[in-house]
This record gives structure tokens, sequence and C-alpha cells, in this order.
């Protein structure tokens, strides 16, 4: 089972639905990667390309969004291959990506679950960065030997329809434990995507959860998130540094349209960087 996905070089293409046309200008939001895999933040509006059903319109601004956000930072504390995670990387991963959110606007709110045999928010979506950092820093190895992602992702997606902040993300850190969900993966795909939060997804270790996969393979580039995978622990604080980077370094980019105008495909380009990321997010 797959989930259908359009991709561009240095472009994202999404089917967006129809597109009602109510003024003579539209607004997306873009992250543009390096090859480093860091989000650029230099970018003028001379370097951004947009299209709608193949028609160049002109790009008349492209400002860093100083939108607040709500994310939820889902990990699986499952034991990996039966020895502790590296709870110190962690730790300091999670820690450095909700200060980069709170330091972007700090209206923001970010959300803590663990999944590690059942979904539980020990965080509720919250501006309380002392109350974030203290239940990160008590983080710790479950005795479960499987996690439940794909039920914790539909669970997420339900707490994200609650709030009024229309800029959303979720990361979800996962390491080798299997997939205990019965959610299908189709299913999961279509709530998350509702939402409108962009997914990223950071895999540690061999891929144990085929279901899983499915989902963390096709939904990120759907939804303006990435993959991140990694053999080994030792690089999980750097890739989480670098997801903080993204969501605090998307641009707001507004083109103009003609009166009366509609879309069903809006592509995004940039004519510097490696890789554009399109969120759902649009005005």
């Amino acid at each position: 089972m797959r989930l259908r996905i359009s991709l561009c070089v240095l472009a994202v293409c999404m089917a967006v639905g129809l597109v009602a046309a109510q003024s003579a200008t539209r607004s997306i939001m873009v992250t543009v990667l390096g090859k480093d895999g860091v989000a650029l933040r230099d970018l003028l509006p001379g370097d951004f390309i947009v299209q709608e059903d193949g028609q160049r319109r002109e790009v008349q601004s492209a400002t860093l969004s100083t939108e607040p956000m709500a994310v939820t930072l889902m990990i699986d504390m499952s034991r990996m291959g039966g020895v502790d995670l590296p709870l110190r990387d962690i730790r300091a991963g999670m820690t450095a990506l909700a200060k980069a959110i709170y330091a972007d606007n700090p209206e923001s709110k970010v959300a803590l679950m663990d999944f590690s045999g059942a979904a539980v928010t020990t965080v509720s979506l919250t501006s309380n960065g002392d109350e974030l950092m203290k239940a990160t820093n008590r983080l710790t190895t479950s005795q479960r030997a499987y996690g439940v992602m794909l039920e914790g992702l539909v669970d997420v997606a339900k707490d994200m329809a609650k709030v009024a902040i229309q800029r959303r993300a979720i990361v979800a850190v996962s390491f080798d434990a299997p997939e205990s969900s019965r959610n299908q993966p189709r299913d999961v795909a279509m709530a998350v995507q509702k939402t409108g939060a962009a997914f990223w997804a950071v895999s540690i270790g061999q891929n144990t959860a085929p279901l899983r996969d499915v989902v963390l393979e096709n939904l990120p580039p759907a939804t303006g998130g990435m993959r991140l995978t990694a053999l080994s622990p030792t690089g999980l604080e750097k890739m989480l540094t670098d997801i903080g980077t993204a969501l605090t370094s998307q641009f707001v980019v507004t083109y103009k349209v003609p009166d009366g105008s509609s879309a069903t495909v809006i592509q995004a380009g940039a004519k510097k960087g490696d890789k554009v990321l399109r969120a759902s997010w649009m005005k």
C-alpha cells in the first residue's frame, strides 16, 4: 500500500483541490534546504518560483513566517534491540528542537507524546517551556518492546484539529521497536493531512515495522516535511536541531493571481538550495 506523492526537482507539487479565488494574491508556506540539509534563511522573493496548473505566477514577497506554531513531539521510548535508549541524545535533541520553536515565537505551543506500548501524551500543547523541558528530562527507557506510532498519529491529529493555530507540525522519533498499531497507513495519512500539519520523521536503526514504514516514507513529502534516517543514534541531536531550524525557516511566499482564477495544483520551487518543501498552509 503506497500513498501517491508528486515530487519535482527543486520543487514539490501538491494537489490541493480546487482553490477558490478570493483575492488578487495567494500565499503559501515554503522551506528551502541546502545540500547539507540545513534550511536557508537568506532568500529573496526573486529566489522563489510558483506555478499554478503549469502557469508561472509573479512572486510579490517572501518573508520568514512569524506566526506561532503548534508542534507535537512524538518519541518511541521502547527498548532498542533489548538495550537502553541513548537518553542523553534524546533529551538534548528534544530540548534543542523545543527551544528553537519557542524562540521563534513565545506564543507557540509544543506537546510531548511517548508511544512506547501505548500512545500517552505526557504534556499537552503548551507555551510553558519549563513544563515541557521537565517532561523531556524525565524521559526514560520503557520496558515495552513495541511502539504504536500509527495509533499515536491519529490521536495527535485529533488534538491538532482543536487548536486555533494554523501553522502546525508533527515530529516523530522511532528506533528499532516493532509497530503494534492496528491502524491502516491510509487512514493515518488522511487524518494527519486533514490537520495541515507538516510531518517530520526521524528513524534510527533498521526498519522492523513495514506498515509504519509506509507512513514514514510517504507522509513527510506529502505534507511539507521530511524523513531523516540513521543507523546509529549518535546523530540524533543534530537531526532534531536541523528540524528545528527548518520549522523556524518557513517562508510565506505571496504571489499574484489573475482575477477570478482558481487552481488545482500549486508548484513551489527555488533558484537556490537543494530541496523545496511546501506545507499545506495557504492563504
